[in-house]
């Protein structure tokens, strides 16, 4: 059943359908027939010999059954061993990419996770040496001031000084 996985579910629902009692095993050989194969004739049997008669519904189901089980095994036939090695490694390596890949993009994430708190912790920073920045020049500014104002009272008071003295 692992050669053919589109058939699994068919398979297994017919399986559920019916309570197969498998005959010794001396009665078939189970190198010529595969275990498929021994299911689904199990199965028609147990629907002939409950109704006797045919059911076309059931039939149906069979004859498609049959069809999807035709299509793989052409399928299967198609393709080597050699092929299916192929497509298994091309598989696996495929798988092995694509969870680098992943481990890569988390590795990525946590980086661009990490450079943006580090910009943040930059620009804030940067804004309060620009605060700092400002206080410093409004207090310079505001000592200027008063410097200034000191100076022309300090002059206005010489040039007064001045006239009283001619």
């Amino acid at each position: 059943m692992n050669s053919y996985p589109a058939l699994k579910p068919k398979v297994e629902a017919m399986v559920e359908k019916v309570d197969v009692r498998f005959p010794a095993p001396s009665q078939f050989n189970v190198d010529d027939i595969l275990l498929n194969e021994v299911l689904i004739i199990f199965q028609m049997k147990s629907d002939y010999s409950s109704t006797h008669v045919a059911k076309p519904q059931s039939s149906l189901e069979y004859v498609l059954a049959m069809e999807q089980f035709r299509e793989i095994m052409m399928d299967q036939m198609s393709t080597s061993a050699a092929e299916e090695l192929a497509i298994k490694f091309k598989t696996r390596k495929l798988e092995a990419l694509n969870a680098k890949l992943i481990q890569k993009i988390a590795g990525d994430d946590e980086v661009e996770v990490r450079n943006d708190r580090q910009a943040g912790a930059r620009t804030r920073n940067g804004l309060l040496r620009r605060n700092n920045q400002a206080e410093k020049e409004n207090e310079e500014e505001v000592e200027c001031k008063e410097a200034y104002e000191h100076m022309l009272q300090q002059h206005i008071i010489d040039e007064k000084n001045q006239r009283t003295r001619r």
